[in-house]
């Protein structure tokens, strides 16, 4: 219970939320800060099609990588990347619905590692960063790391 908090600017302090954070819409201004304005929304939008389209390589689909993968998915938060590969821990009998029929799921490092994405996103835990994070920075792809505290 209390997962979720809230910064309160007056007494400047973390305060917990009573319920889930509503679903994000449209573009943030870094993490837990407020809506841009639409026209500062517009403006980066329209730097997208000169941007090269990030394919994605996710790493874990438990609570956090499947909400990744479904953000993916409908292309309306992030228009310009796509999901190239999943990693999971175990084989599954049927294909996860976030996960359309061009993305690779794959329990084989291997595999994965092989698959063409350019962004590694790690939801997968401390163990797996620590273990495998090298070989993500080694292939000279970028890894965004959700298991922070693999750093401590």
């Amino acid at each position: 219970e209390g997962k979720w908090n809230r910064w309160n600017v007056i007494s400047k302090a973390w305060e917990p939320l009573d319920q889930d954070p509503p679903r994000p819409i449209g573009l943030y201004a870094g993490i837990g800060a407020t809506r841009l304005s639409s026209r500062a929304e517009n403006a980066i939008r329209g730097l997208y099609p000169q941007v090269p389209r990030l394919r994605v390589g996710l790493v874990g689909l438990g609570a956090i990588g499947s909400y990744v993968a479904e953000v993916l998915r409908d292309g309306q938060h992030v228009p310009n990347a796509v999901l190239a590969a999943a990693l999971v821990q175990r084989p599954r009998p049927e294909r996860p619905a976030c996960c359309d029929s061009t993305c690779l799921v794959t329990t084989d490092l291997e595999a994965f590692m092989d698959t063409d994405w350019n962004i590694c996103v790690e939801a997968a835990g401390q163990p797996w960063i620590r273990e495998n994070a090298h070989r993500v920075l080694a292939a000279g792809r970028d890894l965004l790391v959700t298991s922070v505290g693999a750093f401590t």
